[in-house]
């Protein structure tokens, strides 16, 4: 089960267009820590993404679609995430590192792997 608040799921939508300003910081501000930590890595993510030649189209990341990632401090690893690109959904895994604030990250690395099958969106909350 992903951990969502109606907040989250509001700044989920407007991301990919605000990756960063007072905006986004003051939502970020609202939401419980566990929370704004997936966020931050969902905005990470897209961004560091969208600068590989082969995912620069991706729209859409949910570090906690499939599982809930692991939180060691300032780290949040996962082997669950998931990124949507062309309409298609793919799995994968990552490791995103936090600022102390959790307010951004410092990095991102990811392993991408298999699309997943548009059978088993609805069971991870995808979306087309």
């Amino acid at each position: 089960m992903r951990l969502v608040s109606g907040i989250a799921a509001s700044l989920a939508l407007i991301v990919p267009a605000l990756a960063s300003g007072p905006r986004m910081e003051r939502g970020l501000d609202r939401l419980e820590p566990t929370t704004r930590m997936m966020q931050v890595c969902d905005i990470k993510a897209a961004q560091e993404l969208r600068r590989s030649a082969q995912f620069s189209k991706v729209d859409r990341v949910i570090v906690d679609a499939m599982e809930n990632p692991d939180i060691e401090g300032g780290t949040v690893e996962g082997k669950g995430g998931a990124f949507r690109e062309n309409g298609r959904w793919y799995r994968m895994e990552f490791k995103c590192t936090l600022t102390p604030d959790q307010k951004s990250a410092l990095s991102f690395e990811y392993t991408a792997g298999d699309e997943i099958p548009e059978a088993r969106w609805e069971e991870y909350g995808l979306w087309n």
